[in-house]
């Protein structure tokens, strides 16, 4: 099974050790909590999924995961409910896409993100740790043994069809009959395999020019017709040719020795005549080919590779692909902060205890009944400790109770800013700024008895979020003005 550890705040160095331990030969992976101090995903879920030598490493605060952040490069940073998965070798001028970072919404399916995440561990087993930035390993399109076939094959199809020019005929038709091996780039060789191939004075290249596209084409000689010794040639063939026997072979490096002569080749079953219909050359083994098909094969076998290559490189692109669409289509942009809302809410909501209900209605009198749910909201959802000298003096304006009516949030939420603005808190806990005579700056509005124009969110995070409008009296008591969308008043 994994190894696995809680890192608290006074371990977060021994994380940043194990992090750059040049020792660690397996990944590493990195889970942090979430705004919640909860991680996003189901911990035991992905040990049991992932490879059994791999490390994971649980951040156990978001005081643990800032002082990572302050002690790593932002290619290492693990934070807000993410995972990373940190491969061996890791060094600080690594590229911030070796280590990958998994984003996770609270909404994604935790056991598809786990599953997902095993799967790049796994691939990531065995990386090297030497800057690579893949596990995956290349596949070659021809193994060693196709590899090796293939230029055998060429180089037997080059023995015997091509000679090169000036070359000896002798030397052309040993090989054609087989009777020595192939010849090299530099001299023409004969020879059996127990001395190895011996080099002929004088001989040249037996091999043309490798083929390939832009090469010079060799044109091959036609095949000469053997004729028995001793025997007059046809009419419009060569006289007889000799076949010169293999050289012994010399040793290291000494001056070759003299030439035997040559012996005759054994006569034919048939001699060929003028009109005759020439017999069969005997098999060698060897399919004949000329150069131009020769070329067109390698040709055909070069764009086979290329394309055999192409097509895994754009199989790998398309596989990253699939997986950050993957991660996209479960992001959301907005999916931190309404989180940390729903936090704030469930906070307030277990300060308030039951009292987070809807509020019985003890007054007929619209104004009487929200100074009640003002007074109750303030006994109950604020600890004795931090009452202090209590709430300001406070009025209503003449339209702010037909704009409550509305509803536009929660009346529980209005009236909570409003506790907040009684007491003082306005500026600390929710956003506050002065309430201006242009929409777009100015100065702030006050009224002709000196009052001061503000405007308090009751809804963050939204452009057009309801505002509480309220004024500051010079007596320092607060009369509500209006509640309702931003530009309403503008």
């Amino acid at each position: 099974m994994a190894e696995t550890w809680q890192v608290s705040s006074a371990e977060v160095g021994r994380l940043v050790t194990r992090i750059f331990d040049p020792s660690r030969t397996a990944p590493l992976v990195v889970v942090s909590p979430s705004q919640s101090g909860r991680s996003r995903i189901s911990v035991p879920r992905l040990i049991g999924l992932i490879p059994p030598d791999t490390e994971v490493a649980v951040l156990a605060s978001q005081a643990a995961s800032n002082l990572l952040s302050d002690a790593v490069d932002p290619q290492f940073h693990c934070y807000g409910g993410r995972v990373r998965v940190i491969l061996p070798g890791a060094s600080r001028t690594d590229n911030w896409r070796r280590h990958r970072l998994f984003t996770i919404a609270p909404e994604d399916d935790a056991d598809r993100l786990c599953a997902l995440i095993a799967r790049h561990v796994t691939e990531m087993e065995g990386v090297g740790p030497a800057g690579h930035s893949s596990g995956r390993s290349g596949t070659g399109a021809l193994d060693s043994g196709q590899a090796a076939k293939l230029i055998a094959y060429r180089r037997r199809l080059l023995s015997d069809d091509i000679e090169a020019p000036g070359a000896a005929p002798a030397a052309s038709t040993a090989l054609a009959a087989g009777g020595g091996p192939i010849a090299g780039d530099d001299v023409a060789t004969t020879g059996d395999a127990a001395t190895g191939p011996t080099p002929v004075p004088g001989g040249g290249r037996t091999s043309g020019p490798k083929p390939g596209p832009g090469t010079r084409r060799a044109v091959p000689r036609e095949p000469e017709p053997v004729v028995a010794p001793g025997l007059p040639a046809a009419p419009g063939t060569p006289a007889e040719i000799p076949v010169p026997e293999p050289v012994p072979a010399p040793g290291m490096v000494p001056a070759p020795e003299a030439v035997r002569a040559p012996e005759p080749v054994p006569p034919p079953e048939a001699v060929p005549t003028r009109g005759a219909p020439r017999a069969a050359p005997p098999s060698t083994g060897t399919v004949p080919v000329d150069l131009a098909t020769l070329e067109k094969l390698l040709d055909r076998s070069v764009e086979t590779v290329a394309g055999r290559v192409i097509a895994g490189v754009e199989e790998g692109l398309l596989s990253l692909l699939r997986d950050e669409f993957e991660l996209q289509d479960g992001e959301h942009s907005r999916a931190d902060a309404l989180e940390e809302q729903n936090a704030d809410l469930r906070r307030r909501l277990d300060a308030v205890g039951p009292h987070g209900s809807a509020p019985a209605q003890v007054y007929s009198d619209p104004a009487a009944q929200l100074r009640w749910e003002i007074e109750q909201e303030w006994l109950l959802g604020t600890p004795e400790t931090d009452r202090g000298a209590g709430l300001r003096g406070f009025s209503f304006g003449p339209r702010f109770l037909d704009s409550l009516k509305a509803e536009i949030v929660p009346r529980g939420k209005t009236v909570r800013v409003m506790v907040d603005i009684l007491a003082g808190w306005a500026w600390d806990r929710h956003i506050t700024h002065p309430f201006n005579d242009s929409p777009r700056g100015g100065k702030q509005r006050v009224r002709a008895d000196g009052a001061q124009a503000w405007r308090t969110y009751v809804k963050a995070e939204s452009p057009g979020a309801p505002r509480l409008t309220w004024w500051m009296r010079t007596d320092s008591g607060i009369e509500f003005d209006h509640v309702g969308h931003h530009d309403q008043l503008i």
